[in-house]
């Protein structure tokens, strides 16, 4: 695959490689779930639940590990991706 001089370069910093991590893969169920809640609940009772920042610092772990690892020489994807849910039971 070819990829242009500027996305090697933009991907080659480690904030970029977590914050395509974050939203590409980590964040996109926690964002999906606290809307969910929000609706369910109201927004103001949900910021008020433990659980919101709970989800949100599991997303964080996972994306941190996650862009870690990208460029160890053995890549562990599935395993970074069961550090969220281990963190938010």
């Amino acid at each position: 695959m070819n990829t242009s001089p500027i996305e090697s370069r933009l991907s080659a910093t480690p904030r970029t490689r977590f914050l395509l991590e974050l939203f590409g893969n980590s964040a996109q169920f926690p964002i999906a779930n606290i809307l969910l809640e929000m609706l369910l609940g109201g927004p103001l009772a949900y910021l008020l639940e433990p659980d919101l920042y709970t989800i949100l610092l599991a997303a964080l772990a996972q994306a941190y590990w996650l862009s870690r690892w990208e460029n160890s020489a053995r890549p562990r994807r599935f395993l970074g991706n069961l550090i969220g849910p281990a963190l938010y039971p």
